[in-house]
């Protein structure tokens, strides 16, 4: 399981003492990072977790079959980073661009979780199999049934593409982006499962 997003480590812990199996965050944040490591000592949790300082590309996500989501880029645009709004949302149309083309990059059969989505859409071939409210927030289980595989080098002119088109769209409409990063790519509660 990758966690990405992973900030201290919970769901990794609790992963690995309620399910076992190996349990990957990845987080931006070095502090955080070295916080969840120090926690996995402490618990004796060291062979089933293991945590990485960096952007998402840090590891490679195809060597997961389940990924977790929690709205992990929410801090670029309510964080304390010192940036602008223009710059905020550059960011994060970047983030949710490589993102989605990652999500296309994975094999059949990997299953995605999301709470409170991760400010995209879930790429094609994507089936919806569960979605519950769980407090305010939307849980939901995504399951890969068809492959959208594309060449890893055609990955990154799909992200570049997209990141241009999303940035060329956003500078053109005055009102702003239409929904807010915690709704994105969100199913709506008690919505028919279908296939997307």
């Amino acid at each position: 399981m990758l966690d990405v997003g992973s900030g201290p480590g919970k769901l990794c812990f609790i992963g690995a003492v309620a399910r076992g199996g190996t349990w990957h965050g990845v987080e931006r944040d070095p502090v955080l990072v070295q916080v969840a490591k120090a926690a996995a000592r402490l618990l004796d949790l060291e062979r089933s977790t293991m945590f990485s300082a960096g952007e998402m590309e840090v590891v490679d996500w195809r060597s997961f079959d389940s990924l977790y989501f929690y709205n992990p880029f929410a801090a670029i645009l309510f964080g304390e980073a010192p940036f602008a709004k223009a710059v905020r949302w550059s960011m994060l149309t970047d983030q949710i661009a490589r993102t989605e083309a990652h999500l296309a990059d994975l094999s059949v059969g990997t299953r995605v979780v999301t709470y409170e989505g991760f400010g995209g859409d879930m790429p094609d071939g994507y089936l919806l199999t569960h979605a519950e409210m769980i407090g305010n927030g939307q849980l939901a289980l995504w399951i890969k049934q068809r492959s959208t595989r594309r060449a890893r080098s055609k990955i990154t002119g799909t992200i570049a593409t997209a990141v241009r088109g999303r940035d060329h769209a956003r500078r053109g409409a005055s009102a702003g982006p239409a929904r807010s990063a915690s709704t994105m790519s969100q199913p709506k509660a008690g919505a028919a499962i279908t296939n997307t």
